[in-house]
Order: C-alpha cells, then structure tokens, then sequence
C-alpha cells in the first residue's frame, strides 16, 4: 500500500459523509511533486470507493491522454488540465474538435494568444522589467518540443525588443 493510498483510504469515510457536489483528484503527493507520474491505479482505487462524482486531475499533457482517462473512466464529471495547457494553449481546441493541431496551426494560435497578451499587458505595465516579469514565464513550459536555444533566447531577453525577436524566431522555426 502505498502512502497515497494510506491517506485516501482514511479520507473516504469522511468525503462520503460530507455534502460535496464533486471531488476533483490528482493522484500524487504534494512531497513527490513532478518525479513521479500520477498514480492513475490509486485513483481507479479511490474512484471504487467514493460516492461522489469525480474530477480526474493530473499528467494530462495531450489530447491523448484526455482520451485515456476518458476511456478507463467513462463516469467521471470531468478532467482538469494545467500543465497541458501552459504548454499547449490549444490543447481545449484540440479536445473539442478531437485532433491534434499541425505544429503550423499551433504556432498560429500561440502567436496570437502572446501577441494578445502583449497588446493587452504592455499599456498597464510600466517598463521593460515589469512587461517582461509577466511575459517571460509563459514561455517555461509553453511548446515543450521547441529547441532549447530558441526557448534561451526568449528567456534571457532583456528588453521587449529582444524578447519579441526570440519569440517570433522561436515560433518561425518550430
């Protein structure tokens, strides 16, 4: 048994007992972080015992695994996505149209989430530090299969200049 599993088996009394319209579950121990995957076994485990409707949460990076946890888990309420949508903002287009984009349609639709964002950030915020302090994280996990050194670029850009030359190098080369 596994210390997940420990802990779950104690909450569920309690989480049945409890006036809950759902439970949203991600499968991993806070302490584990992202070393190890989500324990979809545990989950399936939990999903036997608990009289709520469930949430599946965690490691859902791409159209195929929404497909999966779709599949081993035809009742649940609904899947929530993070990093899978830091690092493909069109993952839910992808879901709703049940395809994955072409790398040119993702960087379309990535350009123009950015330059959105830019447009909107770049009047309320006062100088290059503070345009770039909110810009420059998106791009930690955005298009994981990017080649480092475009992504460096982007990340050690310090001035808007330079930062939208890396990007726009970034997304014509991927």
């Amino acid at each position: 048994m596994s210390k997940l599993w420990g802990s779950l088996q104690a909450l569920i009394p309690i989480l049945n007992d409890a006036r809950l319209a759902h439970i949203t579950l991600h499968p991993r121990l806070g302490c584990e972080q992202y070393k190890k995957p989500a324990d979809v076994e545990e989950f399936a485990a939990f999903a036997a015992e608990c009289k709520h409707t469930l949430i599946y949460n965690g490691d859902i990076l791409t159209l195929q695994d929404i497909e999966q946890i779709e599949a081993r888990f035809p009742t649940l309420d609904g899947i929530m996505i993070g990093r899978g949508l830091l690092a493909n903002p069109a993952l839910g287009i992808e879901y709703k149209q049940r395809k994955v984009l072409t790398d040119k349609e993702l960087c379309e639709r990535v350009q123009a989430m950015h330059d959105a964002m830019y447009q909107a950030m770049s009047p309320r915020l006062q100088g290059n530090t503070q345009l770039l302090s909110k810009m420059v994280p998106y791009w930690e996990y955005l298009m994981p299969k990017m080649e480092k050194r475009y992504r460096k670029a982007i990340l050690k850009a310090n001035s808007a200049d330079k930062f939208m030359q890396a990007v726009n190098c970034a997304l014509a080369n991927y």
